[in-house]
């Protein structure tokens, strides 16, 4: 009886994860829907699904119906509005009123949103959309700036339901056309074994380095990063691999998780595929994808190479050695069996480079991922697991549309209270109009908000917020969206919430505090690259060859020396001195003057210069 009950409800999983997957599919090309249909329907299909997923696997009778009763009102919701939405554009032209039905369901659909972004996401974004809605019926309550004139609940519920400013605003645009595409491509290629193609080349080529298995941690995040575009999910994924090993050369669990959670968030900076946020970002500015994903390829580079830096250190520290070589995957035969799964990702970059549409590149190469996984047994994807895949990609989505539900009531109140307007007005008093305050406390804003919301939905927040107050004081635009993607992406491993480092945290059996700490120390570096390139244009791609070229070069030599620092090795254990010495010559390296340029690398060559004396001095006396 138990085996039947658990197999009706991984059936309905599957039945309507699957047929969400088919609906995208044909809507991107061959089924045309009103924009306020598909973004309906798609969060029927999305917050459905959150409610099947959570039913109990037991005998539980009141969680079974309840979840049951939310998943039907959640499809019911999105539904209505596809079946009437011919009439509500009558509406809003003055000519049939709102019913009561219609408020009844608009107000149903608001609390399925709350209830499944409680379910899925966590209390921080629910509590925090539930003061914005809350300021809406009370804003002519409200004393100086934050004063509007108020609106009522059926107001409220109109505005959130029945446009295409709240729940279905650009947030559930993007998610309904382009994310969720991209989620099922990543689902595609894992199903076919990219994760272990990269995880294997990764442990191939570095796993018998010092701390090896963390390194490789680095790189096969990075790599699945460039598919999967999620912090927490990577984490979840690679890490069931390589948080274990790097236990098992003697990292300690706090480490090991931390190591992870580190690669792991990074890998939505990772071109061709970067996380939900950036699609979003594209929209807002008017511009292609790809143009973003260019611009931000030298500091994701860079995100990665502090990070290798510091790990290696690390390992220097402790005296950390590598895998034993029966333990190393062969990289000839690694190659062999995967290396046909990079012609999807080439297909992918392709259509981007040429422009072509994000949806229609990201349709093309899940295809091709269908017809190349054929070309090797090892790979191999039949029927099974072609709907094991659309199954898979439809659940991942399921913490996007969540999130996007409540981003959109957020960004509606924001519309319709006036609160956009009034808020730049009071960050650029407190500002005082300084670009440095202004982005230290855009950074702050966005690593409170970030406490459970998710990058996508902090760098929505953040975008509406305060991002118009960095482009008022002349940043421009790119960098002050990059800016607020980048912060709303390391509040996953900033304490005290820390998604991502509580992820790795569970998969290592650490503290999750210890482990969230131990990240921020691990990623610094990252704190620091936002500011570099809203002061140095050239690292987001924008001057000549060469200007490009120096300040990458410069700006890797900077996060070595940060790394340094702040773990405290070069070539071997250095005192508190010489490490606020490298940290300082890393920040001459980072700011944008040849000058300090020149002095950042003249403090680091003294300082190697040293430690080579030193070695040498040293060396000789622990011989035997």
């Amino acid at each position: 009886m138990k085996y039947l009950e658990l197999d009706w409800r991984k059936l309905l999983v599957s039945v309507v994860g699957v047929s969400w997957s088919i609906f995208q599919l044909l809507v991107t090309r061959w089924i045309l829907l009103d924009p306020i249909v598909l973004r309906s329907l798609h969060m029927s299909f999305g917050l459905t699904l959150v409610f099947l997923l959570a039913l109990p696997n037991n005998r539980r009778l009141a969680p079974t119906i309840s979840n049951l009763a939310f998943a039907f009102l959640s499809c019911v919701g999105g539904i209505y509005i596809a079946l009437n939405f011919e009439r509500l554009i009558w509406h809003t032209r003055g000519i049939d009123p709102f019913t009561p039905l219609d408020i009844l369901m608009g107000s149903v659909t608001i609390v399925m949103a709350l209830i499944a972004g409680k379910r899925s996401i966590g209390t921080s974004l629910v509590v925090i959309t539930g003061i914005f809605l809350i300021y809406m019926l009370v804003g002519s309550y409200m004393p100086g700036m934050l004063y509007h004139r108020g609106m009522s609940i059926i107001e409220v519920i109109e505005t959130q339901y029945f446009t295409t400013s709240g729940l279905f605003g650009l947030p559930m645009d993007i998610s309904a056309t382009y994310i969720y595409l991209f989620m099922l491509f990543a689902a595609f290629m894992y199903r076919c074994g990219a994760g272990t193609f990269f995880t294997d080349l990764a442990f191939g080529v570095l796993g018998q380095s010092r701390g090896g298995p963390a390194k490789a941690a680095v790189v096969s995040s990075a790599l699945f990063g460039t598919v999967s575009g999620s912090g927490a999910a990577n984490v979840a994924t690679t890490g069931m691999f390589t948080i274990p090993l790097m236990k098992k050369v003697g990292y300690k669990p706090h480490v090991a998780g931390a190591v992870e959670a580190v690669s792991s968030t990074g890998g939505q900076l990772m071109p061709p595929v970067m996380g939900a946020a950036v699609f979003i970002m594209a929209d807002l500015l008017g511009m292609p994808y790809i143009t973003i994903a260019i611009s931000a390829t030298i500091p994701a580079i860079l995100y990665y190479v502090a990070l290798y830096f510091a790990i290696d250190f690390e390992a220097a520290k402790q005296g950390l050695k590598g895998l034993p070589r029966e333990d190393i995957p062969p990289i000839k035969q690694t190659l062999k069996d995967y290396m046909h799964l990079l012609i999807p990702l080439g297909v992918l970059v392709y259509f981007l480079l040429n422009l072509y549409t994000p949806i229609l590149s990201c349709l093309s190469a899940i295809f091709t991922t269908v017809i190349v996984a054929n070309l090797r047994k090892k790979t191999r994807m039949g029927p099974r697991n072609i709907l094991k895949a659309m199954e898979e990609g439809a659940v991942s989505a399921t913490l996007i549309v969540a999130t996007c539900a409540l981003s959109g009531l957020i960004l509606g109140s924001f519309l319709y209270t006036g609160l956009s307007i009034n808020f730049t007005a009071l960050l650029t008093m407190i500002g005082g109009g300084q670009v440095l305050p202004t982005l230290i406390l855009l950074a702050i804003a966005a690593l409170i908000l970030g406490m459970g919301m998710g990058t996508t939905a902090v760098y929505i927040t953040v975008a509406a917020l305060m991002v118009p107050v960095l482009i008022k004081i002349g940043i421009a635009p790119l960098a002050a969206h990059l800016f607020a993607f980048y912060f709303g992406m390391l509040s996953l491993i900033t304490p005290p919430v820390a998604v991502a480092a509580f992820v790795g945290a569970g998969i290592a059996k650490a503290d999750p505090l210890k482990t969230a700490v131990t990240a921020t120390r691990l990623g610094i570096v990252a704190f620091i690259i936002p500011f570099m390139f809203i002061f140095w244009p050239a690292m987001l791609g924008q001057g000549s060859p060469l200007e490009i070229l120096l300040t990458f070069a410069t700006a890797s030599v900077g996060c070595y020396c940060m790394a340094a620092g702040v773990i405290g090795y070069l070539m071997r254990g250095i005192s508190l001195l010489e490490r606020g010495i490298l940290i300082l010559a890393a920040l001459f390296l980072i700011w944008p003057e040849r000058i300090s340029d020149i002095v950042g690398l003249l403090i680091f060559v003294v300082m190697v210069i040293k430690q080579r004396a030193m070695s040498r001095r040293v060396l000789p006396m622990a011989s035997p």
